[in-house]
């Protein structure tokens, strides 16, 4: 690909605790989250950034309003308002 450097932005919602399990046991002992073990694995520490869509998305929430139903209906976890908070 030709590429110097690669960062990494990871987004995902805030409830999605099934996501941050960690499944591998050879994995276990580099994190207690998916979030710790690819912390850990990133040699370059500012190349791998995780925060949630409601975090990222919270400042334009009323632009984006029927995303955030859409988002609500589609995904069991996702509580209606937490977009929001």
């Amino acid at each position: 690909m030709g590429a110097d450097a690669v960062s990494v932005l990871h987004i995902a919602p805030a409830r999605n605790t099934d996501f941050h399990r960690i499944t591998s046991p050879e994995l276990s002992n580099l994190g207690e989250t998916v979030i710790d073990v690819w912390t850990r694995l990133v040699r370059i520490e500012d190349r791998f950034i995780s925060v949630s869509t409601e975090r990222l998305f919270a400042k334009q929430l009323p632009e984006i309003q029927a995303w955030s139903e859409y988002v609500g209906k589609r995904y069991a976890w996702v509580q209606a308002g937490s977009m929001g908070s």
